[in-house]
């Protein structure tokens, strides 16, 4: 990912809390389908952010129970007709605030040793932003600033959480119709690898159907993905023998037990 010089530490943790709160006060809390503030400054960067950032909810049921937090930044080249990426990022429930600050975002944390202050935001300049609108999603509900309002709307699962993604990409576009002949591309990392192509099925599926208006869905894109763990886990024996960690010798005792999937 890019920024590969970003770092993650107990300071960095207490920053995030410390944004949190921060990003907490522009937000306005209501029952409504989607609720929406620009943010034009954060603790750490000085002076105002050189880029456009949109944080919000936007619900996805009916009884307005399940409220999914965003971060939209726009693109810094031509937002009209830039692509739209969605990203969520894996856990399932790792804040995809991890993906806007350590991977792909915008800003990033200046590497420094902790003086008692707030750490530094930097600029990335290899943001994917340059190029690309990026909508960061807090999915399954409870990940992030995310939640519901009963305890029944906080069950989740791969299924659930995918529609409910599904229809907060068309809500969000709703409110947004200045994206919606944008191309869409919707991504992720590490166990989204799970629930984003059952997004992406859903949404071909919408288009084929008629649902209006239409999204204008051009792929999927997955980083580090996880599929499935049985297979996963008893490739890397194949892996160790194939860069010649492991000899063929070995590799002829345990295939009885790969076979059986044993060595998980």
């Amino acid at each position: 990912m890019a920024g590969s010089n970003h770092f993650f530490t107990s300071t960095t943790m207490l920053y995030l809390v410390f944004l949190y709160v921060h990003l907490l006060l522009f937000l306005r809390f209501s029952g409504v389908a989607v609720s929406q503030s620009i943010i034009q400054s954060l603790p750490g960067f000085v002076g105002a952010l050189p880029f456009e950032l949109e944080t919000g909810y936007v619900s996805v049921d009916d009884s307005n129970d399940v409220q999914l937090f965003y971060y939209f930044v726009k693109s810094e080249n031509n937002p009209t007709e830039d692509p739209l990426i969605v990203w969520f990022t894996g856990g399932p429930g790792c804040s995809v605030l991890t993906a806007l600050m350590f991977e792909n975002g915008p800003l990033y944390f200046k590497h420094a040793k902790y003086n008692g202050s707030l750490p530094t935001l930097m600029l990335n300049p290899n943001s994917w932003t340059k190029i690309s609108n990026i909508l960061y999603v807090d999915a399954p509900v409870g990940t992030g600033f995310s939640y519901s309002r009963s305890l029944e709307g906080s069950f989740t699962s791969d299924t659930k959480s995918a529609k409910q993604s599904y229809i907060f990409i068309r809500k969000w576009l709703m409110h947004h119709p200045e994206f919606f002949s944008n191309p869409l591309y919707i991504c992720g990392d590490s166990y989204a690898g799970m629930v984003v192509p059952i997004i992406v099925q859903d949404i071909s599926d919408g288009i084929e159907i008629g649902h209006k208006p239409s999204i204008n869905l051009k792929g999927y894109l997955l980083g580090n993905p996880a599929t499935d763990r049985h297979a996963e886990l008893n490739s890397q024996i194949h892996f160790f023998h194939h860069m010649g960690i492991l000899s063929d010798e070995l590799l002829e005792v345990i295939s009885p037990f790969f076979c059986l999937q044993k060595l998980i």
